[in-house]
Parts: structure tokens; C-alpha cells; sequence
């Protein structure tokens, strides 16, 4: 399949051989957290045996997939501008609001 410009000169199609900051920090970050869930996962082995390793991480992901379904659930039910923070008041009297928002600028 061709693509729409067709024309174009093929000096163009040349990748380029550069990396910038950003690129660097996301390989980092990427090789951080692939570092922490090896080892992780290498202690959960140990005590557990992969048996329990493997049982772990299936009951682990069903219980995030539950969640994510929750989520969901309530965007539908309660579809607010913005992110899930918009939804957390729904019901709330004015003066419980209040008193929740300022526990959390002091907490």
C-alpha cells in the first residue's frame, strides 16, 4: 500500500540517527522500573515458589481490571467535565465538602 504523498523525495523517508532529552529519559525511567519489577518479581519467586508467583500476579491484574471497570462504570453513570476528581463530591452536602477539601490541603 502506497502512502498519500507518493511524490515525496526519498532522502525524506530517512529515519534520523539522534536521541534528545527526552528520549533519554524515558530509556532510563523505562530501564528504573523494568530493574524494580525484576527484582520484585524475583523475590516473590523465592517465597512463594512460581506456582504462587503466578497466582499472585493473576489475582493481582484481575483486581486492577476490577477496578477499571468500576472506573468506567462511574464515568458512565456520573459524566462530568474533567477527570474522576469532578464525580468525588457527587451527593455531598457543601459543608462536608468543605471540610474534606481542607483535610486534604492540610494532609
Amino acid at each position: 500500500m502506497q502512502s498519500s504523498n507518493s511524490n515525496a523525495n526519498p532522502e525524506s523517508k530517512t529515519l534520523k540517527r539522534a536521541m534528545s532529552t527526552r528520549h533519554l529519559v524515558m530509556l532510563s525511567l523505562g530501564g528504573a522500573i523494568g530493574t524494580g519489577l525484576f527484582l520484585g518479581s524475583g523475590e516473590v519467586i523465592a517465597q512463594t515458589g512460581p506456582v504462587g508467583a503466578i497466582i499472585a500476579y493473576i489475582l493481582g491484574g484481575l483486581i486492577a481490571y476490577m477496578v477499571m471497570l468500576c472506573l468506567g462504570e462511574l464515568a458512565v453513570h456520573m459524566p462530568v467535565a474533567g477527570s474522576l476528581k469532578g464525580s468525588e463530591y457527587h451527593g455531598w452536602q457543601p459543608s462536608d465538602q468543605f471540610r474534606k477539601n481542607k483535610d486534604n490541603t492540610f494532609a
